[in-house]
């Protein structure tokens, strides 16, 4: 039977499963020792969200750095996920950003609204996103709490792909009413079945298949979303129940689950203890650490062979949320980026002493945050010639004027381009 609120309790069999806990009463905090911090040479990077904006830190949470700024409470930053090659992508408003490790913004998106499974245009910010292995497209997923004439309250959800450089229509790979979606390969997604305490697999341009609900292993189902698979090792992590049940269910998955039909179920082994606001679980690549989010900040566990779940787990970075594991490391030193020149500037006016030519401006992609103008003549500075317009003067009779635009950006190298010339008449 399908339940659609959490219930008070695990089952019989899930309590059995090793029991991490995140926050120990005060006695049991004394009697015990103090919790082992997972090790600093852990690879690859945790993105997350702090103070509305997005950071970065290594896959144990240290070396933290800030990635965006402006982020508030009104116009935060969310879903921060990262590629393999470590671009992050994170939606901001309406809009979805691609960025590197520095907050170097790459690409803006705009994804277009797209009909519910009731028929309803959902749009507006991005409930969750998620990029690709190899970076080259995201995934984006809008919801919304409605309800449609002669159809249930409640709320939708539709999960659509994009290219990551540039808007894809949404029927090009096809659109799933699911939600949390999370890459297992470049063409394969886990994502939340609609009955809330299942999931499914979703391959683009071919569809879904039904992979497990809380049914196959348990009489006490329960709610069941955010899964993810580790990158390259045989584990999964899930959200399981709601308000104070809430907590990480971790999975040994087996079978071919990253390009085959339906895998086998996974076995559940560990568990981390009941806590309201537990969320977004996520798993580094080599399976040896599992992250989440609770109310006071990103926890973490060791899970490799060598101690799952036999160590308490750590809270890693308070006040943050949204963790996401990439096997990217963590860069040292800041790129720099090219421009590229999508059209040259151009004058335009009549090329005669006392008229005035004008200049328009070059196409850089991106689009430049600054440009600076200077006028020469026979390819020489004109002096204090450095606006959009220059009137022609009688020193000009004869000679050619062009004009020559810099654009800069921070993490771009300066570029200068050149307008074709004009010859004043004599």
């Amino acid at each position: 039977m399908i339940r659609r609120a959490a219930l008070a309790a695990l089952t019989t069999a899930l309590l059995a499963l090793p029991l991490a806990a995140t926050a120990p009463a005060p006695a049991q905090a004394q009697a015990q020792a103090a919790p082992a911090a997972p090790s600093s040479t852990a690879a690859g990077t945790l993105t997350y969200v702090k103070g509305h904006n997005v950071w970065v830190a290594r896959a144990d949470g240290t070396q933290a750095r800030q990635v965006t700024t402006g982020g508030t409470a009104a116009t935060p930053w969310r879903s921060p996920t990262s590629s393999d090659d470590g671009h992050i992508v994170a939606g901001r408003g309406n809009l979805v950003y691609r960025m590197d490790q520095w907050g170097t913004v790459l690409g803006v998106l705009d994804p277009p609204d797209i009909p519910s499974s009731a028929g309803e245009l959902l749009g507006g910010p991005p409930a969750h996103l998620a990029v690709s292995p190899d970076g080259t497209k995201i995934a984006y997923t809008y919801e919304k709490y409605s309800c449609p004439v002669n159809l249930a309250c409640r709320i939708r959800y539709v999960t659509a792909f994009t290219s990551s450089t540039s808007v894809t229509p949404p029927g090009t790979w096809g659109v799933v009413y699911h939600d949390n979606p999370s890459w297992i390969t470049d063409s394969r997604v886990a994502v939340n079945a609609d009955l809330i305490d299942n999931i499914n697999l979703f391959d683009l341009g071919r569809g879904s298949t039904h992979w497990f609900d809380e049914d196959d292993y348990t009489t006490d189902d329960q709610p069941i979303f955010d899964f993810e698979v580790s990158r390259t090792a045989p584990y999964a992590a899930v959200i399981r129940s709601t308000g104070d049940d809430a907590h990480v269910m971790f999975y040994r998955v087996s079978g071919n689950y990253r390009t085959g039909g339906r895998p086998p179920i996974p076995e559940t082994f560990c568990a981390t203890t009941p806590q309201l606001g537990t969320a977004t679980p996520t798993l580094s690549a080599d399976g040896e650490r599992g992250a989440w989010a609770e109310p006071d900040g990103i926890w973490m566990m060791l899970l490799g062979p060598t101690a799952p779940c036999t160590v308490q787990p750590t809270r890693v970075i308070p006040g943050g949320s949204a963790p996401s594991y990439s096997p990217a490391a963590l860069q040292a030193v800041r790129p720099t980026y090219a421009f590229t020149v999508v059209r040259a500037p151009r004058v335009t006016g009549t090329a005669k002493a006392g008229r005035r030519l004008k200049a328009t401006a070059p196409v850089l992609a991106p689009a430049a945050a600054g440009l600076r103008y200077q006028w020469l003549r026979d390819d020489r500075p004109i002096a204090r010639a450095t606006g959009t317009g220059y009137k022609v003067t009688k020193k000009d009779r004869g000679h050619r004027i062009r004009v020559r635009v810099t654009g800069t950006r921070a993490g771009f190298r300066t570029k200068t381009v050149v307008s074709a010339a004009v010859r004043v008449r004599r």
